[in-house]
């Protein structure tokens, strides 16, 4: 080598600061690509997509690291027996020392709120930036959809002695300071997922407040609603009918709201026990069982069948009471790995008047004549003719002899009328 010397036309230092805070800022995914420096560590960037439930309550997390800022020098090489002359080389060392501005960082976030760990609303004007490295955010419980969670940062360089380098630092700074400016370091977006079931009982709409305590009534659906019997002529209880059942109104609605559609993740279903049976239709049939013979179905969003199944269903449950006692029917949302993200639970008691039994489609009709307020299926025997008492005397307490108000009646009279009012005291 002959010669060494600065770069004709250049300044003997040069100062490159990275573009953002940072090292690899990717412009299309707007963030950076060496997750040594500032970023969000929770939530993490992988696995994604990244799901909340509405309400559910997260701690944030971001960290800082210095950024990574390169000075050099430009020299210029002539050397022995080569033609062009001269030969630039470039020379560079980064210089880290940063810190952070005070009031930075801070966080923003589209939907939801910031609340303290159980869940108390910090502010009640819902102040949008919430300053420092971590905060618990709360998903938002009126949307459901995505999500952009920022993390901003506002960093000073400086330098309090020289580095160690085959040169002095650049001026600017040299041994000075500098402001990066306010960046959004990083941002994730989450989404938002409401599930909920919805049910209605014999009192009308059940509460989301009402759903386990006291829960869901219903009735334990041992009528006969569209009055077909055995080969013995005896009624056969809709319980023990695969229907579909012509006029059957004892099974209750049931709806899974579960927004927004997703293509990933599974949803579930299940119930505590066999008192209770689930259906895709008001009068059952065959094909349309949910849970009748198990205890569980799965519906997997990210194949088209499962997905398309779950969809069509949805708004279209039949809860029907199969036994006396209570049933906990459960809904689930997870994750694509497997994780819950969100449940609702409603309780089901079936009740019912047991006494007696369900009447012959010839008494059925009979009594419809003579009572014409019935409600159809509503009522029940509880005991079989009899010549002693009628209903008046049942009534009373008394099964030894007839009572009647108006009066003894004709033989033929009381012997046709009793017949009749004995059945309907049943």
């Amino acid at each position: 080598m002959q010669y060494w010397g600065t770069w004709v036309g250049e300044p003997a230092d040069w100062w490159n600061p990275e573009p953002g805070i940072g090292l690899g800022w990717n412009s299309t995914t707007e963030e950076f690509t060496n997750d040594y420096w500032d970023e969000i560590l929770v939530p993490a960037k992988n696995p994604t997509p990244i799901i909340y439930g509405q309400g559910q309550i997260v701690n944030i997390q971001g960290r800082h690291a210095p950024d990574h800022d390169l000075f050099g020098r430009r020299w210029l090489c002539r050397c022995t027996n080569i033609p062009a002359d001269f030969l630039p080389l470039v020379a560079t060392y980064p210089a880290d020392a940063v810190s952070t501005r005070s009031g930075y960082p801070y966080w923003t976030k589209s939907h939801g709120r910031w609340v303290n760990s159980q869940g108390t609303p910090l502010n009640p004007t819902e102040t949008p930036l919430q300053p420092g490295f971590t905060a618990y955010w709360q998903a938002p419980t009126d949307y459901t959809g995505n999500v952009n969670i920022g993390f901003w940062q506002d960093d000073i360089w400086h330098e309090d002695t020289p580095n160690a380098t085959p040169f002095r630092t650049p001026t600017p700074p040299s041994h000075g300071s500098r402001d990066d400016g306010v960046k959004k370091v990083e941002e994730r977006v989450v989404t938002v997922v409401r599930l909920d079931l919805e049910a209605s009982d014999l009192f009308g709409n059940v509460s989301d407040q009402s759903e386990e305590t006291p829960g869901a009534y219903i009735h334990f659906n041992l009528d006969n609603d569209d009055g077909n019997t055995d080969l013995n002529g005896n009624p056969v209880a809709d319980i023990n009918d695969t229907g579909p059942i012509t006029g059957e109104n004892d099974l209750k609605p049931l709806i899974i709201d579960f927004q927004p559609s997703l293509e990933f993740g599974t949803i579930i279903l299940e119930k505590s026990n066999s008192n209770s049976r689930i259906w895709k239709s008001a009068t059952k049939g065959q094909g349309n069982e949910v849970l009748v013979a198990f205890n569980t179905a799965t519906w997997n969003l990210a194949l088209p069948t499962p997905r398309a199944e779950f969809h069509a269903l949805k708004n279209n449950l039949w809860v029907e009471g199969y036994a006396l006692g209570s049933t906990q029917i459960k809904s689930l949302y997870k994750d694509s790995q497997d994780n819950l993200v969100q449940s609702d639970i409603i309780k089901y008691t079936n009740i019912a008047a047991t006494c007696g039994r369900q009447p012959k489609p010839s008494e059925r009709a009979d009594f419809s004549n003579y009572f014409p307020d019935l409600v159809h299926c509503e009522w029940s025997i509880t005991g079989e003719i009899s010549a002693t008492y009628n209903c008046i005397a049942w009534s009373v307490g008394v099964n030894s002899y007839w009572i009647d108000a108006t009066g003894d009646l004709p033989e033929t009279t009381r012997g046709g009328g009793a017949s009749h009012h004995r059945d309907a005291s049943g």
